[in-house]
């Protein structure tokens, strides 16, 4: 179910969706801040973000594909961009990005197999 992007989104998104609003009051996020949403699944705290700031630099990475392709066709600010990415192993330098907060949210998810409960 959570390699298809409507899937996630009607049952995970949208939880996220309401309550991205809070989240960022809670972290203090304001407006010219950067962000880097890790694990953001279909985009839903990035785009909240870019809705309510007008000069924020925000990036949401997400592993699995179709969530990420899910969110480019839905986001409509050119400060927001969506990347596939693994949070164990994240490429931003500095340079490239320098967050004022970065958010792991929901992104622990259970992994089956030998090795990876150390990962959770």
């Amino acid at each position: 179910m959570f390699g298809a992007a409507e899937a996630y989104e009607g049952y995970m998104a949208r939880w996220s969706r309401r309550l991205a609003e809070m989240f960022l009051d809670f972290t203090g996020f304001t407006d010219g801040d950067r962000l880097l949403d890790v694990g953001c699944g279909t985009g839903a705290l990035a785009m909240t973000a870019a809705a309510r700031t007008s000069r924020s630099e925000i990036v949401g990475v997400d592993p699995t594909e179709t969530y990420v392709a899910f969110a480019r066709e839905h986001a409509s600010a050119p400060r927001l961009r969506f990347d596939v990415g693994d949070a164990r192993a994240l490429t931003y330098a500095n340079r490239d990005l320098r967050s004022n907060a970065v958010s792991p949210r929901l992104a622990v998810h259970p992994r089956h197999g030998p090795g990876h409960s150390r990962d959770v």
